[in-house]
């Protein structure tokens, strides 16, 4: 006795191509494609013939709904009337403005970083790091496949943070690649005056972490993603075992979401003077000097490490370029320091460190402002990392 589920479904949309690669069709069969259109009579879509809901000789179970379309109405047909209906349209329209709402939101935004950073689907690369990270690699320029989990003021104890969770499930990676910058072992995320609020709204809310951040008020996430494909699994009597929701979302997320590289939170270079720029920006990361926090994020340096190297991930340390008026106004006592905490640690542990600070391959139009890459820049500078990454 076959198992099989026979559907209808309603309406030739933008969706239709996602959501049929999203069934097991060796448990479903699409009796037919049906639109009332006359546009769409008699045309082939994917291998279905398109049919008038005047001209069904089938029988089916479900009848999906993919268009924005009069329920009732439709019902009124015979071959119709006592099928299950999943509208599944709205069901989009609702996980469309969900998105959004994710994009906008940091957390949101996290989440779908790390469940995309979780999937066993070919990933060798983990990139972590700040907006260094986030504005100079185009992971799509690398030879094998690439996922970050950056993000703006992301700093050292995040970074491990978040490649813990990643990689608790996920043996896939081969390489991490570590933005870091010189003031990385003085800056803590939870401490700063300015980016502390990074913690209410993105870090908690995602890994119930606050590191030194006091408590404030709480911050909530209304409905993450996993909550929402089990609110749809419950209203959907076939979803378990014929549809994979997850992979019908996966398809059609991209044309959803916001390319980091490209949507903007930092001002042009061309709106605001370069040399007061980046003059300020390069004397504000001079002037991090935290005793405490050097000893206690040289620590958590080495459990990074520890943990890539147990789970025998090459770590790659990048030092991003930064504007040459950057480079004039940063401190060299700065840069010292820094060496003199990583030195002692590159003895107890086998890591690549590629120091493009001062790299000469990118040109002051590459830069987005006194020390972020723009897309063009990030273009050169991971193409760069293609060739100096000892894979």
């Amino acid at each position: 006795m076959s198992n099989t589920i026979d559907i209808f479904i309603w309406g030739v949309s933008d969706y239709i191509k996602e959501f049929i690669s999203s069934l097991n069709l060796s448990m479903m069969n699409i009796a037919a494609l049906i639109d009332e259109r006359q546009e769409w009579q008699n045309r082939e879509v994917l291998g279905y013939s398109v049919v008038s809901p005047d001209h069904i000789f089938y029988q089916a179970e479900y009848l999906v709904l993919l268009r924005k379309i009069d329920k009732e109405r439709i019902l009124q047909h015979d071959r119709l009337k006592n099928l299950t209906v999943i509208n599944v349209f709205d069901m989009l329209e609702f996980y469309k403005d969900f998105h959004f709402k994710m994009v906008e939101n940091p957390a949101y935004h996290l989440n779908a970083q790390l469940r995309f950073a979780k999937r066993n689907d070919g990933q060798k690369i983990l990139v972590t790091g700040s907006s260094y990270a986030t504005r100079g690699i185009n992971e799509g320029l690398f030879s094998r496949k690439a996922i970050k989990i950056c993000n703006g003021s992301q700093d050292l104890y995040y970074d491990f943070r978040l490649s813990s969770n990643v990689l608790e499930g996920n043996s896939n990676y081969e390489y991490a690649i570590m933005g870091i910058s010189y003031y990385c072992f003085e800056y803590d995320t939870s401490k700063s005056r300015t980016q502390g609020h990074l913690v209410d709204s993105t870090y908690y809310p995602v890994l119930k972490d606050r590191h030194h951040r006091p408590y404030s008020m709480p911050y909530s996430i209304p409905m993450n993603f996993q909550n929402f494909l089990s609110a749809i699994r419950e209203g959907l009597p076939m979803a378990n075992d014929h549809w994979d929701m997850e992979k019908y979302f996966d398809a059609i997320y991209g044309t959803w979401t916001l390319n980091p590289n490209e949507a903007s939170s930092h001002v042009s270079i061309n709106d605001i003077p370069n040399e007061w720029y980046a003059e300020k920006r390069a004397q504000q990361h001079s002037s991090n000097d935290y005793p405490d926090t050097r000893i206690e994020y040289q620590k958590i340096m080495k459990d990074y490490l520890e943990l890539l190297k147990r789970k025998k991930i090459k770590p790659v340390m990048v030092i991003f370029p930064v504007h040459p008026l950057y480079r004039m106004n940063f401190d060299s006592k700065m840069i010292k320091r820094f060496y003199e905490i990583i030195d002692p640690i590159s003895h107890q542990y086998d890591f690549q460190l590629i120091d493009g600070f001062a790299y000469s391959g990118v040109t002051k139009r590459d830069f987005l402002d006194g020390d972020h890459l723009n897309s063009e820049g990030a273009a050169k500078f991971t193409l760069y990392l293609e060739k100096e990454i000892s894979w």
